[in-house]
């Protein structure tokens, strides 16, 4: 019988109270560092989703702890090699996400929590997110906020200012099921104080999407990644295997066409540069597939 399995290594944040105090993390010895090994362990390859839930629901109970503590938004979780921590370059925003796969492989399930540095108060606000699950029609089109969140792991977080708006720009992975794969790109504002993800800045074509998702073969790599240099996000250009007409939006049948595509940044819009060629293609693509791979889909015997 065939066993799904999913290359995602894990580790959960066991730890003492003592950790909320701020200077605690200096005090992490081998004996918590071995815990959240075994515990990451029990979150990826637990018996049934019965056990890979209670641990998540550990993790993130004492997550959240930890992060109540606002001067956990200067600590660091460098140990924690599978949750994903960003920080935006204005040091305002700080985003930790993470991942559970389901046990059939076929449905995987996000969390994360966001933090927001308030400069005059000097005080941190920390929210939790919540996923929702939303078809990418009607995704590319909404305006979401923190308890219907397109959940996805994200793994780069851009920051843009234009007219005193701020932009939060976010690339991300979504492993879908055993068939297809998404990549996303969200962005983050600021409505009255509240943050608030999917803005239509989005100009690729037709109505300004508020976020732009690609869903592609679960077993193809595409790449999506900001380019220093050239300021602009790059990434294949996807199209159906099959090139009849019924295969549109069939996205198992997704995968890169060896033409990319590009989105730059310009007075408050990302815009599309269509046919564009990205620099040092061979030398990159190693690096940028590397997460993709980690968090593949696969089977075995």
């Amino acid at each position: 019988m065939k066993k799904t399995i999913v290359l995602i290594w894990f580790s959960l944040l066991l730890i003492s109270p003592l950790f909320l105090n701020a200077q605690s993390k200096l005090n992490l010895d081998s004996l918590v560092i071995k815990q959240l090994k075994q515990a990451g362990d029990s979150i990826l390859r637990g018996s049934n989703d019965s056990v890979r839930f209670s641990f998540n629901a550990k993790f993130y109970s004492v997550l959240d702890s930890v992060l109540q503590n606002s001067n956990s938004f200067s600590f660091s979780f460098d140990s924690i090699k599978t949750l994903a921590v960003l920080r935006s370059s204005d040091k305002k925003l700080r985003i930790y996400n993470w991942i559970l796969p389901l046990q059939r492989g076929n449905e995987f399930r996000y969390f994360g929590f966001i933090q927001v540095y308030n400069k005059k108060t000097k005080l941190v606000q920390t929210i939790a997110l919540s996923e929702k699950k939303w078809p990418n029609d009607s995704a590319e089109m909404m305006k979401l906020v923190t308890d219907n969140w397109y959940g996805a792991l994200y793994y780069k977080l851009l920051y843009h200012k234009y007219k005193k708006k701020e932009y939060y720009t976010l690339l991300g992975w979504q492993g879908k099921d055993l068939q297809s794969t998404r990549k996303v790109i969200d962005i983050i504002t600021f409505n009255k104080e509240k943050i608030q993800f999917g803005s239509p800045v989005f100009k690729t074509g037709g109505k300004a999407k508020t976020r732009v998702v690609f869903e592609y073969n679960a077993q193809a790599t595409m790449s999506l990644k900001y380019d220093e240099k050239e300021e602009w996000i790059v990434y294949d250009h996807l199209s159906p295997s099959d090139p009849r007409p019924e295969a549109k939006n069939m996205f198992s049948l997704y995968g890169p066409d060896m033409s990319y595509d590009a989105l730059k940044f310009d007075k408050g819009f990302w815009v599309i540069q269509k046919n564009v060629q990205p620099r040092n293609t061979k030398e990159d693509k190693p690096k940028n597939v590397q997460l993709e791979k980690k968090f593949r889909v696969t089977k075995r015997q």
